[in-house]
C-alpha cells in the first residue's frame, strides 16, 4: 500500500494566496517545494518497490508455476519468460 503509515504521509501546504496575487512566491516557497519533495521521494520509492516486486516475480514464477506446454525446459532464464502486470480494465505493461 502506498499510505501504510497514513499519518505520517498526509502533506499539509500553506494557504493559497487570495487571487488575483499570483502564485509564483507561493510555489517557489520553501516550504511548498519541500512539501512536495517529499510526495515525489515518497512516489519514486514506491514505484521502484513496485518495479523490483515485478522483476522478482518473473524468478518466482519460473520456481512456482507449472508450465504443461514448454518442451524438455525450454524455460531456461527469467528473459524466457514475458511478465504481464494487469488488472481488470487496467492498461497493461509487460516486463
Amino acid at each position: 500500500a502506498l499510505l501504510t503509515d497514513q499519518m505520517s504521509q498526509i502533506v499539509s501546504l500553506p494557504p493559497i494566496p487570495p487571487m488575483p496575487e499570483p502564485l509564483d512566491d507561493w510555489y517557489n516557497s520553501a516550504e511548498v517545494m519541500d512539501k512536495f519533495q517529499m510526495v515525489h521521494e515518497t512516489l519514486n520509492d514506491k514505484w521502484n518497490q513496485d518495479v523490483e516486486r515485478i522483476q522478482n516475480l518473473k524468478q518466482a514464477g519460473r520456481d512456482t508455476v507449472w508450465w504443461p506446454f514448454t518442451q524438455h525446459g525450454s524455460i531456461k532464464a527469467d528473459e524466457d519468460i514475458t511478465l504481464i502486470d494487469a488488472a481488470h480494465s487496467d492498461n497493461f505493461i509487460t516486463v
